[in-house]
């Protein structure tokens, strides 16, 4: 999965001031989203990180034991 690009609608606002993001209601339904989209992301990518730490194991352990064999 990918990154998604959000265009949040701050940019040319005219409405926009300090402290606005804590009541812009545009800016909380995208950042919302946003969150959504990106825990998505970390929940796969951390799949996909188990898997290849499960298949690194494996390799390492079928190494060791080439290595051991070829050195008696």
């Amino acid at each position: 999965m990918q990154m998604c690009n959000v265009n949040f609608p701050c940019k040319d606002c005219t409405d926009r001031h300090v402290g606005c993001h804590s009541t812009c209601e545009p800016y909380l339904k995208i950042k919302k989203e946003h969150q959504t989209i990106n825990e998505k992301i970390r929940e796969q990518s951390s799949k996909e990180s188990a898997l290849t730490d499960v298949q690194i194991q494996g390799i390492r352990r079928m190494s060791a034991r080439r290595h051991r064999r070829e050195t008696r």
